[in-house]
């Protein structure tokens, strides 16, 4: 019994109709189908193995499979899987007592062969872009390995709503006028059980989650709004940014992220112009004091300092520049006494006026190179401030959003997780669940 004789046998299957919660006589070796993901591979096993893994009184389902992992199956990565003819891939269901996830079987080249969807039946798809919570092989089968290097690309990315996204809001709101959801405050698994029967209905992946494909159907507008916008700014940078992040723990996908969450509000309805025609409207921060203790506090201190006042000028009327891009700066721009003090499209802030007053005074701000500069020379000062950072030469994606919101807040506490940073009293998401968000969506773009 081998990996190979369940990608056979699976192979035989290809085109055949997939039907939600389809049940399967797994005595039959000639059935073929209506499947569901979960039928399917339980199918393949039993017919190769005469073992019943995954299924409970005839019925099969992705949670019962994560139950036997331990008694049938031994993990191993998923680059691993992805070079194994016959290894299994798994999406674990999302919350306890909801036994729906998605369940697949690896070709050995980077693709798999599974009871994919309504719009789709058995069919052959990608591993990489997806998200698998496990990678498995059955301890009474015989394995071997592909040697297509190219399904390594496994590893790669993908992007799935967690909690409190900033798309929630709006993902509620669809389900609600599609008459999937019945509430606009749905419990955890209210909201996944909408999920699973609008993706049933729309003939997409059954399992729960709202992932791209599920996002893109639901024509969810802030979603489609990011995307381009990431899209725009990499098209524009990602070149000059790549050379400037060599040699440092850094990333496009970090400044990208960094640069959506600092700015994209404003430059994000200007896609249609050229960077030299946006960079100039990159400015924001309006905030006297109390509710700013760093220089300059307000006006009157500004303009105490040498060229102080020629700054207020420039940054008065940046102020009322930005006010026509911007709606939320029209009525601040009005007050005589209002300027703004973060500039560029990372937001280089005023504070540095007193020991680098050129870049405010001469406007480099207006050139993308002068901004990145600034912002990977942050960054490197602000993985600095983390003590367990401070001397690393690489970093992975959870400390390399703890070192952004370091660069907004000043330091970052890992333990503390991603609830640090700016707070948004509006979305009630802080600074840095906001970056891990835009971060994991431009791994993807």
């Amino acid at each position: 019994m081998t990996g190979q004789d369940l990608l056979q046998l699976a192979s035989k299957h290809l085109g055949e109709k997939y039907v939600f919660g389809s049940l399967v006589d797994y005595t039959d070796p000639h059935y073929k189908g209506p499947w569901d993901c979960a039928e399917f591979i339980s199918w393949l096993v039993y017919q190769v193995t005469k073992i019943r893994i995954g299924v409970r009184n005839n019925d099969a389902y992705t949670g019962y499979w994560v139950n036997d992992i331990k008694k049938y199956c031994d993990e191993i990565s998923l680059s691993e899987a992805a070079l194994i003819p016959g290894a299994i891939l798994l999406r674990s269901p999302r919350y306890q007592g909801i036994k729906i996830g998605h369940i697949a079987l690896s070709d050995g080249k980077g693709g798999t062969i599974e009871a994919h969807s309504a719009n789709r039946g058995v069919c052959r798809a990608s591993i990489k872009g997806r998200i698998w919570q496990y990678a498995l092989l059955l301890k009474n089968i015989q394995y071997t390995h592909s040697d297509d290097e190219i399904s390594l690309a496994a590893d790669s990315p993908s992007f799935e709503i967690l909690g409190n996204s900033i798309f929630i809001d709006e993902i509620k709101q669809k389900l609600q006028e599609k008459k999937f959801l019945s509430t606009n405050s749905p419990t955890p698994k209210q909201l996944t059980h909408a999920i699973i029967n609008y993706q049933n209905f729309s003939g997409l992946v059954v399992d729960g989650s709202i992932g791209i494909e599920t996002l893109s159907s639901l024509k969810i507008k802030k979603f489609e709004s990011v995307k381009k916008r990431m899209a725009w700014f990499k098209g524009n940078f990602s070149q000059e940014i790549n050379q400037a992040a060599e040699n440092t723990p850094f990333n496009l996908n970090l400044l990208t992220a960094i640069a959506i969450q600092e700015t994209s509000y404003i430059w994000g309805s200007m896609l249609s112009n050229s960077p030299d025609q946006v960079l100039p409207y990159c400015v924001g921060d309006t905030l006297d004091t109390p509710n700013r203790s760093a220089f300059p506090i307000n006006r009157a201190q500004l303009e105490e300092y040498p060229n102080g006042r020629s700054m207020f000028e420039i940054a008065h009327q940046a102020l009322i520049d930005v006010s026509n891009y911007a709606t939320s700066f029209k009525k601040v721009s009005q007050n005589p006494n209002k300027f703004c003090r973060g500039y560029g499209i990372f937001q280089y802030d005023l504070q540095h006026f007193q020991t680098d007053s050129d870049f405010f005074l001469q406007k480099k701000w207006h050139q993308f190179s002068c901004c990145l500069g600034k912002v990977i020379e942050e960054l490197k000062n602000a993985q600095k401030r983390i003590p367990s950072l401070k001397s690393k030469t690489s970093l992975n994606d959870v400390e390399l959003v703890h070192v952004a919101i370091a660069y907004n807040r000043g330091t970052s506490v890992l333990s503390k997780g991603f609830k640090q940073g700016y707070y948004d009293k509006e979305s009630k998401k802080y600074y840095g669940e906001y970056i891990n968000e835009y971060y994991k969506l431009a791994q993807t773009i």
